[in-house]
């Protein structure tokens, strides 16, 4: 994702953090995107925010009061309360703010402009989960595994230099 903003000439993004459940998750993708900025790009970290349409209003309005000409939402729905709040103020994204989502959904097609995801194989990671559940009764040492699984950028329209 930063790497795709870094090619459009982005060198300040924000990352709206979500307060999913998984705690662990959050952390991972935190670590993951202050590691992917490198020296090249300031992140600013932002929230956490709830993983809702209502919660995108408050990460947007923490986005504008940074520098930043990009965001990275970490949840799709999280994102998609973005980029309803900037249509509401008048700001064009991609034109004035660069938009990327994770954990990509069907809304993330339908909204206007279609919004960039990070896109996951969840029914790859919903099996490796059984798997791993199906150990740990079992008897076997599951708790201790790690599972990566592969994701890619689907690039839509949210994002431009």
């Amino acid at each position: 994702m930063l790497a795709h903003l870094a090619r459009q000439g982005h060198t300040k993004v924000a990352y709206a953090r979500s307060t999913a459940p998984l705690g662990w998750n959050s952390r991972t993708e935190t670590r993951a995107v202050e590691d992917a900025a490198g020296r090249n790009m300031e992140v600013t970290l932002l929230g956490p925010f709830l993983p809702t349409v209502e919660s995108g209003f408050a990460a947007t309005a923490e986005v504008l009061r940074t520098t930043a000409a990009a965001c990275v939402a970490s949840s799709t729905v999280l994102a998609l309360g973005m980029l309803e709040r900037c249509k509401q103020m008048g700001l064009s994204v991609p034109g004035q703010l660069s938009l990327i989502g994770c954990e990509d959904n069907m809304g993330a097609t339908f909204c206007s402009p279609s919004l960039t995801t990070l896109s996951t194989p969840l029914e790859e990671v919903g099996l490796a989960a059984a798997r791993m559940v199906t150990a740990m009764v079992g008897g076997s040492a599951g708790a201790g595994l790690r599972v990566v699984v592969p994701t890619a950028l689907t690039l839509r329209a949210s994002t431009a230099a």
